[in-house]
């Protein structure tokens, strides 16, 4: 996927796997290749502060548009326009036999 084709602000539900970590980030080390998804954007945060969900659907980091770019890979751009969340099901994971799917409260 080229930079250009990327929507301004990253949607929620967009997957991305971790691709590599440097010395500005060696806490990732372990986890190069995890699958995550792009989580709900918190009204505190702003939209320059992406969360990240794990497989099991906890927002378990966060990092903004630069880093995505630069650490991970985009596998699939989400379709979600409600940015905070509030008219959408919670997102509950990402599924492991199908890791481009992401589970909401309501499919488990």
């Amino acid at each position: 996927m080229y930079i250009n084709e990327l929507p301004e602000i990253i949607p929620p539900k967009t997957i991305v796997r971790l691709f590599k970590y440097d010395e500005n980030t060696p806490d990732w080390k372990d986890d190069v290749d995890n699958i995550y998804c792009v989580g709900y954007y918190s009204r505190q945060d702003g939209l320059e502060t992406l969360w990240l969900v794990d497989m099991k659907g906890d927002y378990c980091q966060t990092t903004d548009k630069d880093f995505l770019l630069k650490y991970f890979e985009i596998l699939t751009i989400g379709d979600v326009e409600d940015y905070y969340g509030e008219n959408s099901p919670v997102i509950a994971g990402i599924s492991v036999d199908e890791p481009h799917v992401v589970l909401e409260k309501d499919s488990l």
